[in-house]
């Protein structure tokens, strides 16, 4: 609790007079009296304080309306007008009402009747006197802030006698946590007073330091493991206190919503390149929480894999042969999704070019007897930088067939002698291969198809 400084003054008493004991006195209780006077003054005055007419008067009147309270009437030998008087015996005063009949050998006719009594007391009120001490340093609500405490004296609250801490930052959300973090602070006391820090989460202590420095850089960790232990969707309350031990204590405190954290694929985002021909990626998923999760795989936004993943276990995604023939030689986007039975969600992306670095068209033709030679003619589209080549053989049904290049005659338009003369095979065949490679081409080249002759 923080201290104050008080002056602390000696007290007087002084007696004030007050009135108690008030009664009303009803009609049917009060008695019947007449009442004469030689004179009347025209000055009495009316005063309402609490009920009841004001005693520092030996005589007042209201006309006679509203109940008895009315102005100031000056005519008070009115027939009807009232008065009231006030006697005294000893400390008893009685508040009397007297109504005017007429005049009369003795002067004026009134009756009255006494509706009122109370007593006259007195009692002593305490002040504040001369200054004993100043700067008296006490708790906060040790003394009055400003009147008579139980020893006898009279304090008047002045101004903070002990600075408090400080604590950088201000109190703030947050916003939502699915992992662990750390929150970073400091703290003084101009003072210098040592000072102690208690660092809460949701009123459980997380640490106490002792003699704590200042302007030093602080840190907090709340581990993925304390985060996991608290209730999904949750909002929790990070405190940090410091106290001087002289009454000073500061606080800050930071709020958090503790969220699902959603699975985790292995790896990163990343482009794999060009690629030749069909390849397969590998993956395993994990979740903190080991939720249920649901793994899904789209090639060029089509979905084409869809598994329930075990926690850690590894998954091949191939690109088939049909898939990998439909790609056309452009980038492309394998994405992995992954999502937890809370539906919190994780993607991974891959891009990768198809690339082909050459063309093929292959043929086979079954033949009654051997070939000795032929002769192809070429329908394609060859991009300028490209490679071409066209291969032939006599023997295809061979295990190992004799391919023979023939780029050269086709190039030329002339025929190609075969040089094989066996074969291993039952039958013989023959076997065309027309090649075209990319080389430094930047455009497309085509194989329409061939024509030619062979004997």
């Amino acid at each position: 609790m923080a201290k104050y400084y008080y002056d602390k003054y000696d007290v007087v008493k002084i007696t004030e007079k007050i009135y108690v004991n008030y009664k009303e006195i009803k009609d049917s209780e009060s008695e019947f009296s007449r009442y004469s006077a030689a004179s009347i003054s025209t000055d009495w005055r009316f005063t309402e304080k609490e009920g009841f007419v004001m005693l520092d008067k030996k005589s007042i009147w209201i006309a006679a309306e509203e109940n008895g309270v009315g102005h100031l009437y000056y005519e008070p030998t009115k027939q009807g007008s009232i008065y009231y008087n006030i006697s005294r015996s000893g400390s008893v005063i009685q508040l009397k009402r007297l109504s005017y009949n007429n005049r009369n050998y003795n002067g004026y006719e009134f009756s009255e009747k006494t509706i009122a009594t109370c007593e006259e007391s007195t009692r002593e009120i305490p002040q504040k006197n001369r200054l004993i001490q100043s700067n008296v340093v006490a708790e906060d609500g040790a003394y009055p802030a400003n009147g008579v405490h139980t020893d006898g004296y009279w304090y008047v609250k002045k101004g903070l006698a002990n600075n408090l801490p400080t604590i950088s930052g201000k109190d703030s959300n947050l916003g939502d946590k699915n992992l662990g973090f750390s929150i970073s602070y400091n703290i003084n006391d101009i003072d210098n007073d040592e000072v102690k820090i208690i660092e809460r989460l949701n009123n459980t202590t997380l640490k106490i330091i002792n003699n704590a420095p200042k302007n030093q850089t602080l840190t907090i960790d709340i581990t993925t493991e304390q985060l996991f232990s608290l209730p999904l969707n949750s909002t929790n309350t990070i405190e940090i206190e410091v106290n001087d031990g002289k009454g000073g204590v500061a606080y800050r405190r930071y709020t958090f919503k503790r969220v699902n954290s959603p699975p985790k694929i292995n790896g990163t985002d990343r482009d794999l390149g060009e690629k030749l021909e069909s390849f397969s990626i590998i993956f395993n998923i994990t979740d903190v929480e080991k939720n249920k999760v649901t793994a899904k795989v789209f090639l060029d936004g089509k979905l084409k894999q869809q598994i329930i993943a075990n926690d850690g276990e590894s998954y091949t995604y191939k690109i088939n042969k049909i898939d990998w023939l439909k790609l056309d030689t452009a980038k492309h986007t394998i994405r992995i999704e992954a999502t937890d039975e809370q539906g919190a969600t994780s993607v991974r992306n891959y891009t990768f070019t198809r690339v082909i670095n050459k063309i093929e068209h292959k043929t086979i033709i079954p033949t009654d007897a051997k070939v000795s030679k032929i002769i192809i003619t070429p329908k394609w589209s060859i991009a300028q930088g490209a490679i071409p080549k066209v291969y032939a053989c006599n023997n295809m049904f061979d295990n190992n067939p004799a391919w023979e290049d023939i780029t050269n005659q086709v190039l030329i338009s002339r025929h190609h002698n075969f040089t094989n003369t066996v074969k291993t095979a039952e039958k013989w065949g023959i076997g065309i291969r027309m090649i075209v490679e990319k080389g430094t081409s930047t455009e497309r080249s085509i194989i329409y198809g061939y024509g030619g002759a062979f004997e």
